[in-house]
């Protein structure tokens, strides 16, 4: 059985709701601005009005009185052409180049044989390398000078410093070898080996991969 509710209650909740309502309703007075604010100066109101309108005129011409477009034709393929190459200069060939077939099927063929190659004994060192530094790679350069497209990478891509050497792996990495390190790029990261993880002598001049996917440098 629901509680009744008692006189008491019901007044005091209509005594709410009136005041709020009287509160909310009728209310034109503006909101002061703040008598001691110092950051912003008082607001000033100006009226807004309208400026003059401006009418169109129009100036209609006959059709008659104008004259014609003159048109000419000209032909592209008549117009004086000159070869040139992005990114330098083409010298002009005053004589043009001779054509001589070629055929591979005719050249003369040397059989190679890997067995019969001298060997010498390979020297290396195993070193257990240290975890590398990783550095979050930038962006290359375009190369100042060169023919457009060819880029270049160095200090500002993230490598320890200038690239001598350059190898893709059977993964899809690429090992960068330089003066001061080798680098290993996945496409966004460096991995930086130097001395502070093993390296000898960090001045790569080569890197290979063998048939076990091992780098060598």
């Amino acid at each position: 059985m629901p509680k009744p509710v008692s006189f008491l209650h019901r007044v005091l909740v209509i005594t709410l709701a009136g005041l709020g309502l009287s509160a909310c309703s009728g209310n034109s007075d503006k909101v002061p601005f703040p008598a001691n604010e110092s950051e912003f100066v008082q607001p000033v109101e100006r009226p807004f009005k309208f400026g003059e309108p401006i009418p169109i005129e129009w100036e209609v011409y006959d059709p008659a009185t104008i004259k014609p477009f003159v048109t000419k034709k000209f032909n592209l393929a008549s117009l004086p052409a000159k070869p040139f190459v992005i990114g330098g200069y083409a010298e002009q060939i005053k004589v043009p180049l001779e054509e001589s077939p070629f055929d591979w099927s005719n050249q003369n063929d040397t059989i190679f044989d890997y067995n019969t190659l001298p060997t010498q004994e390979l020297r290396f060192k195993t070193i257990l390398m240290q975890p590398p530094t990783i550095v979050k790679a930038g962006y290359p350069n375009f190369k100042p000078g060169a023919t457009r497209g060819v880029m270049e990478v160095g200090a500002a891509f993230g490598l320890p410093g200038n690239g001598r050497c350059f190898l893709q792996d059977k993964a899809g990495m690429f090992w960068i070898g330089t003066d001061k390190g080798l680098a290993r790029y996945d496409g966004v990261n460096l991995e930086i080996y130097g001395t502070e993880q093993g390296i000898h002598d960090p001045n790569i001049w080569s890197v290979c991969e063998d048939h076990l996917q091992r780098i060598w440098i």
